[in-house]
């Protein structure tokens, strides 16, 4: 159920994919238990439907319940999932200052990736999600990214790379609304994080 959700997801059938995701919940949930670290994962997906259909209240929530679930888990790698998911929409609905506050956990959670050995923090990895029509939501996101690695540097870590996810939509019908030109998000790429003096990766597609 929840592969389909994210194929729905992928595809831009955000109403297809929320009962699956949510019906995938409940099962995670009964057979695993409320504080599995699955029941976090499913959490934070259909935190990412909320926030693609710009429901930034729900959105919240959902990553919210994620993030408890993870920070009682202790499961670190999600942990930075879900604090990087609930700045963002966060930072949507204008909440900066709970926003920074998430800025500030995923730079503890940099400091402690640094003091495991064999470990060495040289990027920042993004993705806001999949089937985005519209050029605001990365913008913001974008400016939230840039403040982490000024943040990271300023902290002595030597981010040397971006990866900037993808997520930019494709009209898999001819009803569909047409998404920006590529060239259009490599004008906001340049114009937001083009000075950051690293190397930039992408997951188009």
């Amino acid at each position: 159920l929840n592969n389909l959700a994210l194929l729905h997801q992928a595809q831009g059938r955000y109403g297809d994919a929320e009962p699956l995701l949510k019906h995938s919940l409940a099962i995670r949930e009964k057979a695993l238990g409320p504080d599995h670290p699955d029941v976090g994962a499913s959490l934070n997906n259909l935190g990412g439907i909320h926030f693609q259909r710009g429901e930034l209240e729900r959105a919240v929530a959902c990553h919210s319940e994620a993030l408890a679930i993870r920070e009682r888990e202790q499961d670190e790698i999600g942990l930075a999932q879900s604090h990087k998911s609930l700045g963002i929409a966060l930072y949507r609905q204008g909440e900066m200052d709970e926003a920074a506050k998430h800025l500030e956990e995923a730079l503890a959670l940099y400091r402690l990736a640094a003091a495991l050995p064999g470990i060495d923090p040289r990027g920042v990895h993004m993705h806001i999600g999949s089937q985005i029509t519209d050029l605001s939501p990365f913008r913001n996101a974008f400016a939230l990214l840039k403040e982490l690695v000024d943040e990271l540097r300023a902290n002595s870590f030597a981010i040397d790379f971006v990866n900037l996810g993808g997520g930019l939509g494709v009209p898999y019908r001819s009803d569909e609304p047409a998404p920006p030109l590529p060239a259009e998000y490599g004008r906001l790429v340049r114009d937001t994080v083009g000075d950051l003096g690293c190397k930039l990766l992408f997951e188009p597609g």
